[in-house]
């Protein structure tokens, strides 16, 4: 029965891993767009980064630099925080990440329409060419209205997410004159039999397999016929009307025709060419092979990155893979024509990349994924508002402690001034000290504390001095005020001249007096002190030294002058006569 409504609602699911690429300018460029760390891929996102208060200077060095390590080390602690995407590391490569494509309003991995119908238009093409119709005729053309892709329309398809995975080129090479099999490990005579995943392999952002998505297809008859009235029947008219008529069961039939033809022919090429591991590519064409259901419920097909040529051109070319002939002219003359394959790593195995299933749902799961999506994105959107509102509060918050922190620091030194100008250089010190610690690399603290302290040092230093002299004073007055009989008759008291006269001689006597007289600021002696002095030269007399006996029997010796300068030249001649 043949469907009324030619509007229909699909759900695309990914078999094998899926990369629809968002061209080369979305390549993810390692140091540019992305770091690795701890065997995660960070993808890095300016505007977060920046909202971080990242040095971006600093980091736009790195950047120029190429500097990994060093992006890192920046971004220490924040990478969750700055990246827009995180994903596990499949691989180590020297090669740009693929990126996906993306939906421009909610940012979710996007399988474009145009991506599906470029893929439908390869498979519509070998199903309604004949060798009677030029190529460039098959679809009619867009100046007459009858370009027959007008009349298939395909939603977008958004994911709900990716992940990375990494890929492997399959390469034919001649041995000895001979075709065979293996893996390219190098872009120079680098392809041989053993696989390795790295070495020439490129790391794709993908839909990996059993994850869903919805979109529509619409098959527009009625428009079509609107055309033919007007400017009659196009080539191959009857099937192009079926195509969009019979319904999207029949739509299926025809691409998995083609699907399950290029499969075997794809199946045939690694039997004649086997190589290390192309029993997992085989086991993985079996799997899709099988998945094709009879009953055309759904269908499968190949698309986007890793394609291949025979896929992409709709594969009527060659019914054998293995018979492709070889390139005449150019870089590649003498080399097997499309004799290379995109191999995906996964869990399971290897696989072929790129192939999805479809399959028609109700309107209703239709609206209810969409509705999911749409309350996802809503749920994202108040969650940034929430954050964008935290971190407002917090930025008013910081400013409002900077403002605080600036008065303090003002207050800090404004008293620190005040306090140097009154002469308080301690005062001043601690207050300078103060706004060092809430601004450490302000020069203006600092150089209050430089100039603080060597004023204090020299502060300090003169009252050490005064100290100094008041103690002088002091002990001077002591000694004044103890008179020369306190001198004179001083006695030890510990050792072995305890009770013994500490001044003993003449010499010493003399040097006493003369300290005395010169801290009581005299020039002559006291009779008071006259009498002490009197009685210590009497106890000196009575037993001088052997030394100073023949100095007392000399009147010129110095014990008789300060005699007569400290008491009289009567006194020095009638002590000098008992002594004689």
């Amino acid at each position: 029965m043949k469907e009324v409504n030619n509007k229909y609602y699909i759900k695309l699911t990914a078999v094998t891993p899926l990369s629809v690429g968002a061209g080369n300018e979305e390549e993810w460029v390692k140091c540019a767009d992305y770091v690795i760390h701890d065997g995660k891929v960070y993808v890095l996102d300016l505007h977060r980064v920046a909202e971080e208060g990242v040095d971006l200077a600093k980091l736009s060095n790195l950047f120029l630099g190429s500097d990994h390590d060093g992006i890192v080390n920046i971004l220490a602690g924040k990478l969750e925080t700055v990246s827009a995407f995180v994903f596990d590391l499949p691989s180590q490569t020297e090669n740009n990440i693929k990126a996906f494509e993306r939906s421009q309003f909610h940012n979710l991995p996007v399988v474009a329409g145009s991506s599906l119908k470029g893929a439908l238009r390869s498979i519509l093409f070998k199903y309604l060419r004949d060798y009677e119709t030029k190529n460039e005729e098959v679809f009619g053309t867009m100046k007459d209205g009858t370009d027959f892709m007008r009349f298939i329309k395909v939603g977008d398809v958004e994911m709900p997410a990716t992940k990375l995975y990494n890929t492997k080129i399959y390469n034919l090479h001649s041995v000895d004159g001979h075709w065979q099999g293996g893996w390219k490990h190098a872009l120079v005579n680098g392809t041989n039999d053993f696989y390795r995943s790295t070495g020439f392999n490129t790391l794709y952002e993908c839909i990996e397999p059993s994850v869903n998505g919805f979109g529509t297809l619409m098959l527009s008859s009625t428009d079509l016929e609107s055309v033919i009235q007007k400017v009659g029947a196009s080539a191959h008219g009857n099937k192009k009307m079926n195509i969009l008529h019979d319904g999207v069961s029949a739509f299926f039939a025809i691409v998995n025709d083609f699907t399950r033809k290029y499969l075997q022919k794809e199946r045939a090429f690694f039997e004649k060419y086997p190589a290390d591991r192309t029993d997992d590519i085989l086991d993985c064409i079996d799997h899709l092979l099988a998945m094709i259901p009879s009953d055309n419920s759904s269908c499968l097909m190949k698309m986007s990155a890793g394609v291949g040529f025979h896929a992409i051109t709709g594969d009527w070319q060659y019914e054998d893979y293995s018979k492709t002939g070889v390139h005449e002219n150019g870089r590649h003359a003498g080399k097997q024509k499309y004799k290379s394959r995109k191999i995906a790593e996964t869990p399971e195995g290897l696989a072929l990349m790129g192939f999805v299933k479809l399959s028609a749902v109700s309107e209703d799961d239709y609206c209810a994924y969409v509705k999911n999506i749409e309350d996802n994105f809503n749920a994202q959107m108040q969650g940034l508002l929430e954050k964008k509102a935290e971190a407002e509060a917090d930025a008013k918050a910081a400013e409002a402690a900077r403002l605080e922190k600036e008065a303090n620091y003002a207050g800090c030194i404004a008293a620190a001034l005040e306090a140097e100008t009154a002469g308080d250089f301690a005062l001043a010190l601690s207050k300078a000290q103060e706004a060092i610690e809430l601004f450490t690399n302000r020069d203006e603290a600092s150089a209050i504390i430089t100039r603080c302290e060597s004023k204090a040092a020299e502060q300090l230093l003169a009252s050490q001095q005064a100290a100094s002299a008041a103690a002088a004073d002091a002990a001077r007055e002591q000694k004044v005020a103890g008179g020369l009989a306190a001198l004179l008759n001083e006695k030890f008291e510990l050792g072995d001249k305890v009770g013994l006269y500490k001044v003993a001689d003449f010499k010493l006597c003399f040097q006493k007096v003369a300290q005395w007289a010169k801290a009581a600021k005299l020039d002559a002696l006291p009779e008071e002190q006259k009498l002490a002095l009197t009685e210590t030269l009497k106890r000196l007399l009575a037993a001088p030294s052997k030394k100073e006996v023949k100095d007392l029997k000399n009147r010129k010796s110095s014990i008789w002058r300060n005699v007569e300068k400290w008491l009289s030249a009567s006194t020095a001649d009638e002590m000098f006569e008992s002594v004689n």
